[in-house]
């Protein structure tokens, strides 16, 4: 029988291991987002690629955080190699497409509903293999909640589609 020391630290490891690093990807991907949509919609200086600051910022913050994790042996560094280099084209070149697509959307999508949009990505890929229980009914609580957070954000409506077109047609000469 375990201590009741013993015990605490083996609840600590758990947490340590499990809560915690979910908690931090789960905070950054909402500060990401919120950042960027605040950045995106209040621009203030014209002339200003906002999307490319953002980009430079995030990479910055990828390398403080890399080259540190490779000096205390947690990461190794992988060295340029020209046929992984070639290997990874396609896939970088999607990346940059999608990024692109991505600072378009938030710029005019609600939080709620580009949160709920890029996490589909995530969630098709896991539908390959057959997924347990318990990741199908976290799969449909994740598209559930943003869809009920984007409720009243969302733009595409019949009401604002008609109230649009009754603009726009009234403002034509």
């Amino acid at each position: 029988m375990k201590s009741n020391t013993e015990q605490k630290a083996a609840f600590m490891r758990s947490l340590w291991q499990g809560f915690l690093p979910v908690m931090a990807y789960a905070c950054s991907s909402i500060y990401m987002v919120i950042s960027q949509a605040y950045v995106l919609r209040h621009n203030k200086a014209k002339d200003v690629n906002y999307s490319t600051l953002l980009l430079m910022y995030q990479n910055i913050c990828g390398i403080m955080l890399y080259f540190p994790a490779v000096y205390l042996g947690w990461q190794t560094f992988a060295f340029f190699d020209t046929k992984a280099a070639y290997i990874m084209l396609p896939n970088s070149a999607l990346f940059a497409i999608m990024v692109y697509s991505s600072t378009q959307a938030i710029r005019t999508l609600a939080v709620p509903m580009m949160s709920m949009l890029r996490n589909l990505a995530p969630i098709t890929i896991t539908l390959g293999p057959a997924p347990s229980n318990g990741v199908l009914f976290s799969m449909v609580l994740l598209i559930f909640g943003a869809y009920v957070a984007a409720l009243n954000d969302l733009a595409f409506s019949l009401e604002a589609i008609s109230s649009y077109s009754a603009n726009s047609s009234s403002t034509r000469i």
